[in-house]
């Protein structure tokens, strides 16, 4: 299997065994359809093993739109398989990172940074 899918506004790379990394490209935006595209990606790479999601939306201004927010925090297949997400932004609080936080607290964890080195280390304190 590929450790890396290129998708034509993100891409989804297999970090370790349990950690997924999501790169969005540099100004798209994001449509319900990418969303679901997205969460397919993460499906496969994860062949049914629960996984930790890193969200790398530090490559310039990707636009998410409701929809797609939507569909990532309520109706995504991958929500079963989440044991984490950590969202990587050059700029804490961004708006997708509050929606994502607020609205899945149960579900699993949440929490935003600005280098991949502390989610990582994030991530072996939540293993």
């Amino acid at each position: 299997m590929n450790d890396l899918v290129e998708l034509k506004k993100a891409s989804v790379e297999k970090q370790d065994p349990d950690v997924l990394i999501t790169r969005y490209r540099d100004g798209v935006s994001i449509s319900e359809a990418d969303a679901k595209e997205i969460d397919g990606a993460h499906l496969t790479m994860s062949q049914g093993n629960d996984m930790f999601i890193i969200v790398d939306l530090t490559f310039g201004d990707a636009q998410i739109s409701s929809e797609a927010e939507e569909y990532f925090v309520y109706k995504g297949k991958m929500i079963p398989y989440i044991k984490g997400i950590a969202i990587i932004s050059k700029h804490k609080s961004s708006f997708f990172a509050k929606l994502f936080g607020r609205s899945t607290k149960t579900l699993y964890p949440t929490k935003e940074f600005i280098t991949f080195e502390e989610a990582q280390d994030w991530f072996k304190k939540l293993r």
